[in-house]
């Protein structure tokens, strides 16, 4: 995934948020049956799954600031 990222900004950003979002509910529903707390799941989260998110994001943000700056040129 990260390869692709490199590659296609948009295309790996997209990817990496989609797969932040998509494993929050495993990883919530996991650490829940294991600890019964809340706040320990939401942890782990944040954690797990909040870095593919902001790395999607960072992405995302590098594309559309490199569009600008080459249209501006």
């Amino acid at each position: 995934m990260l390869v692709i990222a490199w590659k296609w900004e948009l295309t790996g950003g997209i990817l990496f948020i989609i797969t932040g979002a998509a494993l929050s509910p495993f990883v919530y529903l996991m650490n829940y049956n294991r600890t019964h707390s809340f706040g320990i799941s939401l942890g782990k989260i944040l954690m797990i799954t909040f870095p593919f998110i902001v790395v999607g994001l960072l992405f995302l943000l590098n594309h559309f600031l490199y569009r600008a700056r080459r249209t501006e040129i």
